[in-house]
């Protein structure tokens, strides 16, 4: 691949469970926003793979005895291949083979945020940062930069929705973020800096350790993994999506929305009084996002969902649209410097 220009290509790379989106990432004005070239992989399941117990995994990192299986190191060894393909799949594209990148990915990350140590729906990935960036170097590309610390996906999100025009923490200083996708990324915007859940010290546990009055994890009610695994507990069919399900006026269907509008009210009153409470701060916003935030958007659901949430929040909610944010975010802080603020082990 030859060099386009002296010119570095940004790239941020939103790492999921289950998959990896890479986009160019440029400047524009009032911000930044994703350019044309993207590029997207599945992580390949590996036959017999299935995540530790995560108390076994923290337990194991705090005792300095992490000891991976055979079978999360293959799984490993396949994430950072799809990371690389994406990331050199978006360098082809634009063809610049000169880059500045930024990754977002799930997990709980090491001290030095170069490590996955623990991770609920994915494999622990050990010199995570080190393994990708001697990855890139043999697909020929050449860093500008070292890959700075990996964010995770809350802080990522809530950075993109920061930076972007189109961003909903734009035009607010204090605000709260939760989106739904494998399972669910929480930040806060406390006048005017964007801080991650782990960043607060005083703030509650996350949505996937928080219990809700229904009695599960609030993660199981607005995770999109969760609302499917409902939808089928309340007898839907395994082949039909809840969202198209409500649209028939299935009950069960409806019910999973309807249970995910009051637990959404729920958990963003809780963050509202903790950051009351905590800091004298009046938040201005919740702001929705990922796949969650297409859904609450859906209009089959308005009634039963977005309508239902918003008369038990006593502030605006904001669906946002920026379904790129965590990837604009981990390439503006890989242009800013590294963030030290860790995430969950989501």
């Amino acid at each position: 691949m030859a060099l386009a220009s002296d010119t570095p290509l940004l790239v941020g790379v939103d790492g999921g469970a289950t998959e990896v989106k890479a986009h160019a990432v440029v400047e524009v004005a009032g911000g930044f926003a994703v350019g044309t070239a993207r590029a997207g992989f599945r992580h390949e399941p590996v036959p017999g793979f299935a995540p530790a117990d995560l108390a076994r995994q923290i337990d194991e990192f705090e005792r300095g005895a992490v000891r991976c299986t055979a079978l999360e190191e293959a799984q490993a060894a396949g994430w950072i291949d799809s990371f690389a393909a994406a990331i050199a799949s978006v360098a082809a594209r634009v063809g610049c083979a000169h880059v500045v990148v930024g990754v977002c990915a799930p997990g709980l990350k090491s001290r030095d945020g170069r490590s996955i140590i623990a991770a609920k729906n994915g494999p622990r990935v050990l010199a995570f940062v080190d393994r990708l960036e001697a990855r890139l170097a043999r697909e020929g590309l050449v860093l500008a930069r070292p890959i700075p610390p990996l964010l995770g996906d809350g802080l990522a999100c809530g950075l993109g929705e920061d930076v972007s025009p189109d961003g909903g923490f734009r035009s607010v200083q204090s605000a709260y973020f939760a989106g739904g996708g494998t399972g669910v990324a929480e930040c806060f915007k406390l006048d005017g800096r964007v801080r991650a859940m782990d960043g607060l010290a005083d703030a509650s546990r996350k949505a996937w350790q928080l219990e809700s009055s229904l009695g599960k994890r609030y993660e199981e009610h607005l995770s999109v993994r969760g609302l499917n695994a409902r939808f089928r507990e309340l007898g839907g069919p395994p082949d039909v999506l809840p969202e198209i399900a409500a649209a028939g006026g299935d009950q069960a269907a409806l019910r999973v929305f309807a249970e995910c509008a009051d637990m959404l009210g729920e958990l963003a009153r809780l963050r509202i009084e903790e950051v009351r409470v905590a800091h004298g701060i009046a938040l201005e916003r919740i702001v929705v996002g990922q796949r969650l935030a297409q859904l609450y958007s859906h209009p089959a659901l308005c009634e039963v969902f977005r309508a239902r949430a918003e008369a038990a929040v006593p502030i605006p909610i904001h669906a946002s649209t920026l379904r790129a944010a965590p990837a604009i975010g981990a390439a503006h802080a890989a242009l800013t410097g590294p963030r030290k603020e860790t995430e969950h082990a989501g």
